[in-house]
């Protein structure tokens, strides 16, 4: 991270490829400055870093894809994931403020608020691009594509 003219590494430093992004965001909350993303190692534990101390979601086993903070509260999609010699099974969650909180789909890639209202972007399990409203299905937007939807902002 670049700040005030300086270079921050965090992590090991070790380069990884397009493949595995360190980061996929950051955010403040008062004085406290979090990174979103997984630990350069070959782990790839899925995390955040808050004020350069790595922290862990359910056990590295999350694929963060960015992080908000929404008045006093961080926020971080993204997906859990199971994996076996024969099955790999994802399930999309929100971690805020410790807890993780599942969705009815397979990821969670953005997240905006309007008022006391939590608006998520995702993928339902049947390849839709969808927004959950506060955890629930609000809107069912078409077909996912090869990508979805990566972000999303909120206007009266």
């Amino acid at each position: 991270m670049w700040t005030n003219g300086a270079l921050q590494l965090y992590g090991t430093g070790v380069l990884l490829s397009i493949d595995y992004p360190t980061t996929v965001g950051v955010a403040t909350e008062g004085n406290d400055v979090y990174i979103a993303g997984s630990f350069p190692d070959t782990t790839h534990a899925g995390g955040y870093w808050k004020d350069s101390v790595w922290n862990t979601i359910n056990g590295g086993h999350f694929a963060p894809s960015s992080v908000a903070a929404i008045g006093s509260n961080v926020c971080i999609p993204g997906y859990t994931y199971t994996l076996t010699s024969t099955t790999y099974q994802q399930q999309a969650v929100w971690w805020e403020n410790g807890t993780l909180n599942t969705l009815e789909g397979a990821l969670a890639t953005a997240m905006v608020s309007d008022g006391t209202d939590l608006y998520i972007l995702g993928i339902d399990n049947n390849s839709n691009l969808v927004v959950w409203k506060n955890g629930n299905l609000f809107a069912t937007l078409g077909a996912a594509g090869f990508l979805g939807g990566t972000c999303m902002a909120m206007a009266n």
